[in-house]
């Protein structure tokens, strides 16, 4: 009978053991699993964390780059300045078309670039009072000066010529009237206009401009013909002259008003009474 008991409490010790190992056992089971969700949880929150970071620095705007949702016309006046050869761009200034004369001169007048009258210091050392006309003439057709105005003064009793040098620089060359040679060169500066006449049959507003970009002569067509405003304008951007022109010659209506450069009215000249 003793030996039947101690048998049974052995038993009972033995699986209470078991018990206990199973138990300690599914709880280190869970501390490891519980440990190893929340390893992964972290992890799954710092990719997150990295991928909106990045996905935020990919997303920022640059300053270089136009949004889809911009004008692109605006885009290109951004991009445009980018081109460094200005020749090109006051060669739109030619074009028949008003958006491509419209933007070369919004590109001009916001990098304006004025050539500097250094670049002729060579060619004035070399007209030398006293030289021929003709040997004035040949030097400036070697540096492809444009002869715009030939023409005989009356005080001083000489020769005029005027030449352009380039965008922004005139050349003026006195000549003596009998001697035909040079008494004195000056040097002016006024950028070039761009003159350009609409198409036939043209109706609305045409613009031309300086070779800075700034408007040249503003004025109103209807089928070709003269039909309203015509405003001039000095390089500087101010208007010069305003008046009202209608018809195929642009007869004036009324009277108009021109304007110094500092925006002072000038005195309307009085006609002569018949």
């Amino acid at each position: 009978m003793r030996d039947l008991k101690a048998n049974s409490c052995g038993s009972r010790r033995a699986d209470g053991a078991r018990a206990s190992f199973r138990a300690s056992l599914t709880a280190r089971r869970s501390a490891f699993r519980w440990a190893a969700s929340r390893m992964v949880i972290t992890r799954l929150l710092v990719g997150l964390v990295f991928l909106h970071s990045v996905g935020g620095l990919c997303a920022s705007p640059r300053s270089d780059l136009e949004s889809p949702s911009q004008d692109p016309r605006d885009a290109a006046a951004k991009i445009a300045p980018a081109r460094t050869n200005r020749e090109s761009l006051v060669s739109e200034l030619r074009s028949p078309s008003a958006e491509a004369r419209a933007a070369a001169a919004k590109i001009l007048r916001a990098n304006p670039v004025s050539p500097p009258a250094t670049n002729w210091n060579s060619l004035l050392a070399a007209l030398k009072i006293g030289t021929p006309m003709t040997h004035v003439e040949e030097k400036l057709r070697s540096v492809h000066a444009e002869l715009e105005l030939k023409c005989d003064i009356t005080v001083p009793c000489a020769w005029l010529e005027r030449y352009r040098l380039d965008d922004l620089w005139l050349l003026y060359c006195h000549f003596h009237y009998v001697s035909n040679t040079l008494i004195e060169t000056k040097l002016f500066q006024t950028w070039r206009p761009i003159y350009l006449q609409p198409p036939p049959h043209f109706t609305g507003v045409w613009t031309t401009y300086y070779a800075n970009g700034q408007k040249l002569c503003q004025t109103r067509y209807k089928d070709g013909d003269y039909d309203g405003d015509d405003i001039s304008y000095y390089p500087s951007g101010r208007v010069s002259c305003w008046s009202t022109r209608k018809g195929k010659r642009g007869e004036p209506v009324g009277t108009g008003t021109a304007y110094k450069e500092d925006g002072t009215v000038l005195p309307t000249p009085q006609r002569a009474k018949p």
